[in-house]
């Protein structure tokens, strides 16, 4: 064998186990710092899936806040719903102060037309119609 190919293997050869040697320094690296990695991670993920459970809790608060602030407010249920929801709730103050269940002999869910065909005006003492589905409640004493 010439010098030449004595010196090109040699060189290959140190080549080879520096190369064998780096990738093992790598490969060991790489599998010590996964867990520190895996880890952070799970904290970054942990803390941002807390953070979007904040914000949907605080959205949460703040319409329940708000709502029961408008339920409140006469002015803002008279503008939003108009006067079926103040009928609604004369209707049931009055159903409430008479006192509403207490002797009440029949209590019937009917269709609109079957409750003006069956019950005479003179019998029923109060009827609340549901808007637009046809059903009333009727009931006499």
């Amino acid at each position: 064998m010439k010098l030449r190919t004595k010196i090109t293997l040699v060189n290959i050869m140190v080549l080879l186990f520096a190369i064998v040697i780096t990738l093992s320094i790598l490969l060991h690296n790489i599998y010590r710092e996964k867990d520190k990695e895996l880890e952070q991670i799970r904290r970054f993920e942990d803390e941002r899936a807390r953070q979007s459970l904040k914000n949907m809790m605080e959205i949460g608060f703040n319409i329940v806040e708000n709502n029961y602030a408008n339920s409140n407010n006469k002015n803002y249920l008279v503008q939003t719903y108009g006067t079926t929801l103040v009928n609604t709730i004369n209707c049931l103050d009055v159903l409430m102060s008479s006192g509403f269940g207490k002797n009440v002999p029949e209590l019937q869910i009917l269709s609109f037309k079957e409750a003006s065909r069956r019950i005479s005006p003179e019998n029923v003492v109060y009827w609340i119609a549901d808007g637009g589905s046809g059903e009333v409640l009727a009931w006499n004493t």
